[in-house]
């Protein structure tokens, strides 16, 4: 019998792979809108990685909140295409991605071998 009482993992790139269902959940929320359904999905991810990547330092070094994170992350990649958002958009763009975040995560045989194994 083991001494260990808990074991905690990091989901992201630990349990799963992050890029495995990022850019499909990301372009599944753009068809999903009004807003951005028109526009062509690849274009609007590419510009929605870029602004992902610049953000993400900002809120590594602690100048702008995840909050902030996640609105500027799509109101860039609007502007980027000429259109205008309001906040709250943002926000409700962020919870149906992570909907379809659930969705499109998949298990890792191996991993989920490990976990049982534990």
């Amino acid at each position: 019998m083991s001494n260990f009482q808990l074991v905690l993992f990091d989901l992201d790139d630990t349990l799963v792979y992050f890029c495995d269902y990022w850019e499909a959940s990301a372009k599944d929320a753009f068809r999903y809108f009004r807003e951005t359904r028109d526009l062509n999905t690849d274009e609007l991810f590419e510009a929605y990685r870029k602004h992902d990547l610049d953000l993400e330092q900002l809120y590594l070094r602690q100048e702008i909140t995840v909050e902030q994170y996640r609105i500027e992350r799509i109101t860039r990649t609007l502007r980027d295409h000429g259109r205008e958002i309001a906040p709250e958009f943002a926000l409700t763009f962020e919870d149906r991605y992570k909907t379809f975040s659930r969705i499109h995560i998949k298990p890792n045989e191996e991993i989920t071998k490990t976990l049982q194994l534990l």
